[in-house]
């Protein structure tokens, strides 16, 4: 697998909270406007994208890549 959605529970609790919160206040969910989470994260394996030849500049902006070899520049530079 190339990648995927992972969520992040120490951010999950606080936006669950708040949305139920809101809904309590609001008395009901109907008038509670939808939000995008931000526990939600894209992870993608540097192996497997270059295993099959996708550029990671293909992946979103904001994901995560794991197991990434740095390049000799990257590694030693103090810069």
């Amino acid at each position: 697998m190339m990648g995927g959605s992972c969520i992040i529970s120490r951010r999950l609790a606080p936006e669950l909270a708040g949305q139920i919160a809101a809904v309590l206040r609001a008395g009901s969910a109907n008038s509670v406007p939808v939000m995008r989470s931000a526990s939600s994260l894209l992870v993608f394996d540097a192996r497997q994208l270059q295993k099959f030849g996708v550029s990671e500049s293909l992946i979103p902006p904001g994901s995560r890549l794991r197991f990434r070899t740095l390049t000799l520049w990257e590694a030693h530079s103090k810069c």
